[in-house]
């Protein structure tokens, strides 16, 4: 497995692993995302500020997620243990076909080596409190809950977690 930046020749295959992942979610009432978020220009916007980053498995991209330091307005006031600008995670991905398959860690993995590689101490990440499958990950992966927030207009809130780096 690689983890590797973006190209614009991978957006299609970034946007079926959101396709079948809008199908999953919606299966298990995670209502995240939708037909309208997260879109292809979205996508196109993270590849040109290079901050999206896809999993290369034998040739076929396999995860994706965009990283970057904006942070949402909604962070402002919670408790996190550090005042350094963080790493923020975004939009994060696995093709439901390599689930299971240590991809999705390999990709957290990877994503804590760009921190530390490019001087940040800790991450930042939100994922909606339905998403009950992420906040598991999290967990186990040694994010701290530190609250919660809205974002998007959407009636239900969002959990925000952090992860020490050292």
């Amino acid at each position: 497995m690689q983890f590797r930046k973006a190209m614009t020749e991978d957006l299609e295959s970034v946007m079926s692993i959101v396709a079948e992942t809008v199908v999953e979610m919606q299966r298990y009432g995670n209502l995240q995302w939708d037909a309208q978020y997260p879109d292809r220009a979205r996508f196109q916007q993270d590849v040109a500020s290079e901050a999206l980053y896809v999993v290369d498995f034998e040739g076929e991209v396999t995860a994706f997620v965009t990283v970057d330091e904006v942070q949402p307005d909604g962070y402002a006031g919670l408790n996190w243990s550090r005042n350094t600008p963080p790493l923020v995670v975004h939009r994060l991905a696995v093709s439901t076909a390599r689930r299971g398959a240590g991809v999705a860690s390999f990709l957290e993995q990877s994503i804590c080596d760009l921190a530390r590689h490019s001087g940040h101490d800790h991450l930042r990440v939100d994922t909606y409190s339905t998403n009950t499958a992420m906040q598991a990950f999290l967990l186990k992966r040694g994010y701290i809950s530190v609250g919660e927030m809205s974002y998007r207009g959407r009636e239900l809130p969002f959990y925000c977690y952090e992860k020490p780096l050292s």
